[in-house]
């Protein structure tokens, strides 16, 4: 009885070994250093296949092609304006969780009117 535990405890022992040695090593690929979002209001996606001809090929053709882009990038809230629109897309949260909640605001501090770029 004994023989048979230390040659299953061995055939085990070995089958670890050789399971390992051949796994392969999944390397992460490397992080993005730079990540650049372009937003073009109004523009569907599908502009830029429809109009593909008359970009270059060293502009924009070259993001499209070497880059990202959503087909069905949206919010789920109705009458935007620009600003908080673009934070939305860039931040993935709601304007409630970004804080730009319109283009301008009456700001207590300054006594007036502020525009969100400023």
């Amino acid at each position: 009885m004994k023989k048979f535990f230390w040659l299953g405890l061995s055939v085990f022992f070995v089958h670890g070994l050789v399971s390992k040695s051949f796994a392969q090593i999944n390397i992460p690929p490397e992080k993005p250093k730079l990540i650049v979002q372009i937003v073009v209001s109004q523009m569907r996606y599908d502009y830029i296949q429809r109009y593909s001809h008359k970009f270059g090929t060293d502009g924009f053709m070259q993001l499209a092609n070497q880059g990202a882009f959503c087909r069905n990038a949206r919010y789920n809230y109705l009458l935007t304006q620009s600003l908080p629109g673009i934070a939305t897309i860039a931040t993935g949260t709601y304007p409630s969780v970004h804080g730009i909640v319109s283009n301008k605001w009456y700001s207590i501090n300054n006594g007036g009117v502020v525009y969100a770029l400023d």
